[in-house]
């Protein structure tokens, strides 16, 4: 099958695998699930980078709580490519890509055709979501500490201004 229709095929279990959450019944191999995506992403951009990223700005209509997880996962392998990680050290950042905002699955499609200002509930739901996704993945059975790491700090900035921490540097 074309990169496109290995990439659509990825988005649609993703979609369901999602689904399962948000229905409260995950699938049981989630952790594993989420892998599995993450190396036929690797092999999709190994094979040809260039349809990837074609694939991926082409088709506007997927569902955003899978069209921003899969859009950030090929340029987290693509950088991690260029920057010569081990394939396996990219692993858990892709799966962290994947599945960051898994707390906010709901609230992120409402807000994306939303055209009124955030309302204050919204930006608190925001600002404590990594770790809200970071609780939620131990329950789906993730245990992969290098998973989390990337998960909790996405939106962390140099200057301090970032959530939920407020890290600098």
């Amino acid at each position: 099958p074309s990169v496109f229709t290995q990439l659509t095929m990825i988005e649609m279990n993703l979609e369901k695998l999602f689904q399962g959450v948000i229905d409260r019944q995950p699938n049981p191999d989630f952790p594993d699930t989420i892998l599995q995506f993450a190396r036929e992403i690797q092999t999709l951009c190994a094979l040809d980078a260039d349809a990837v990223l074609g694939a991926l700005h082409l088709n506007q209509k997927r569902r955003y709580t899978v069209m921003h997880p899969m859009d950030v996962a090929v340029l987290c392998e693509l950088i991690g490519q260029r920057k010569e990680m081990p394939r396996e050290a990219r692993l858990p950042m892709l799966a962290a890509a994947l599945t960051a905002n898994i707390s906010i699955l709901e609230l992120q499609e409402r807000m994306h055709t939303q055209v009124e200002p955030l309302t204050e509930e919204q930006r608190n739901a925001l600002r404590v979501h990594p770790v809200l996704s970071i609780e939620l993945l131990l329950e789906l059975g993730v245990k992969n500490e290098d998973w989390f790491a990337a998960a909790l700090h996405p939106h962390q900035k140099l200057d301090g201004s970032g959530y939920p921490r407020a890290k600098r540097g």
